[in-house]
């Protein structure tokens, strides 16, 4: 389907984790040999989030490439812990890109390699709510060594974040406040609704979006489609070429 459609379609290699040998055999296979524009880690496998310094060797080989990461969360398995009620994707997936995004921070896996291109979805998950709290960092000098001196909110900026599942005023000013308006992308989790039908789903994502009041145009189409194309030049290459 890309070789049908270069201009239109791309993809990420989804890598084996927590296995790390083979997730550097995959990467380099998916990147090098088949030519995808990416890789997704989830965010955790195994017994840990994502982060942990026994990756390393997987984020050098990512950064060696400059490659797009992808994260996206998986509802967290914790044990013996309070019942509720209500779905867990809800909540519990925004909460655990949450504790992998606090967990990269922590660890300086941002700072120690920062030639990767890492994009969060669903707004970075509770993050951005939480950037003071997370801003107590700043006085740690073990986090501020691992992060090569850089502050929580600096390296929050450098990050790429997509839109899906919070397009409503407030989520999207909080996200304003922490991401760099040219790293923002939009997205909208089509087709995997569990609530609505996807098309509905993808409607209000798209009337939010438009609703939004709080970007000028050159921002809207920036997220709508130029940053994108910036963050992957082989589809901005390939859409020059049809027109």
């Amino acid at each position: 389907m890309i070789a049908d459609h270069s201009d239109r379609l791309g993809a990420f290699a989804l890598l084996p984790m927590p296995d790390v040998a083979a997730s550097v055999r995959e990467a380099e296979y998916a990147l090098d040999t088949l030519g995808l524009d990416g890789v997704c880690l989830l965010s955790h496998a195994g017994g840990r989030h994502l982060g942990h310094p026994d990756e390393d060797e997987l984020y050098a080989e990512l950064a060696r490439r400059k490659a797009v990461v992808f994260i996206h969360p998986l509802r967290n398995q914790a044990t013996n812990v309070p019942a509720y009620s209500y779905p867990s994707g809800m909540t519990e997936l925004v909460l655990d890109t949450t504790r992998a995004m606090h967990n990269l921070l922590w660890n300086g896996t941002f700072g120690k390699f920062p030639d990767i291109h890492w994009i969060m979805p669903h707004g970075g998950g509770t993050i951005p709510f939480l950037t003071y709290r997370l801003g107590a960092m700043d006085h740690k000098p073990e986090v501020r060594e691992r992060l090569r001196g850089a502050t929580v909110k600096g390296t929050l900026r450098r990050l790429w974040y997509d839109v899906a599942e919070i397009i409503a005023p407030g989520p999207l000013k909080c996200l304003m406040e922490v991401a760099d308006p040219k790293r923002i992308l939009f997205g909208s989790d089509f087709p995997f609704s569990r609530h609505r039908t996807p098309i509905q789903d993808l409607k209000s994502t798209i009337a939010g979006f438009e609703a939004f009041d709080g970007w000028d145009e050159a921002t809207r189409r920036g997220i709508e489609h130029d940053n994108a194309l910036a963050l992957f030049p082989r589809l901005a290459e390939a859409m020059a070429a049809r027109h």
